[in-house]
């Protein structure tokens, strides 16, 4: 299968134009001022060469690696890692094609929206390790580009209480002995409306909140932050069960 058979079957799958970025000539400056330089470098690299510059950059970027299960799948069974042109519901504009192999007959692909060079409004308020991430790696990561299924985009931010209207938070077991608000709660991984990532702005919670069936779970229990939690849920996402 070539680079652009691979990415006319994400496309497919992720209900979206997807265009591949065949030269450097093909972006306007401003495009091109847009985007990390190792982006560009990634038109002329072969796929596995892609795959394990892309690795590399995520390490180097980051001072600590926070999403180090996937990059640990990329590795194994990354495929390729393409610098695209996607037209779609949720996203228009340039943006990082990642495909993983999941099985024998299936591959599955997450979309990277380039980082911002600032963030501004509710992003601001979120500890500084998404902020980061945010600057350095993705603005945003779309599992599907149809629907929201993703690590959320910086300027699309919500707290609980807008999404949910609750003026007092609902848990799928017993309250903690830490009740955040839900001003303070903001939405940083969307799966479709069904399960949800939250990340308090309140330094003094010590939770670690996913929403299961429109309420809070704190998992606290069993991951020590939320980008533990995220790595889970986002590495689990190209592994078969």
């Amino acid at each position: 299968m070539t680079r652009d058979d691979v990415i006319a079957t994400a496309a497919e799958r992720m209900q979206a134009q997807l265009e591949r970025v065949t030269d450097v000539a093909d972006l306007t400056e401003q495009e091109q001022a847009s985007l990390p330089d190792w982006w560009t470098e990634l038109i002329t690299a072969e796929p596995p060469e892609a795959v394990r510059l892309t690795v590399s950059q995520w390490y180097r970027q980051l001072s600590r690696p926070l999403l180090p299960r996937f990059l640990s799948v990329l590795t194994e069974r990354g495929i390729d890692v393409a610098l695209v042109r996607v037209t779609s519901t949720h996203h228009t504009g340039l943006a990082l094609l990642y495909s993983v192999r999941y099985s024998d007959a299936l591959d599955r692909y997450v979309c990277g929206l380039p980082p911002r060079a600032a963030l501004s409004g509710e992003a601001t308020k979120l500890p500084g390790s998404f902020q980061d991430f945010y600057t350095t790696i993705h603005a945003g990561m779309y599992f599907q580009l149809n629907n929201a299924h993703a690590l959320v985009k910086p300027d699309e931010l919500m707290t609980w209480r807008e999404w949910s209207y609750e003026e007092e938070i609902s848990f799928l077991f017993d309250p903690p002995s830490f009740v955040p608000t839900p001003e303070s709660l903001y939405i940083v991984f969307n799966d479709c409306g069904g399960a949800m990532v939250l990340v308090d702005t309140d330094p003094a919670d010590p939770g670690v909140w996913a929403v299961d069936v429109g309420m809070l779970d704190d998992r606290a229990h069993q991951y020590r932050s939320t980008w533990e939690l995220l790595d889970d849920w986002i590495s689990g996402w190209f592994t078969p069960i």
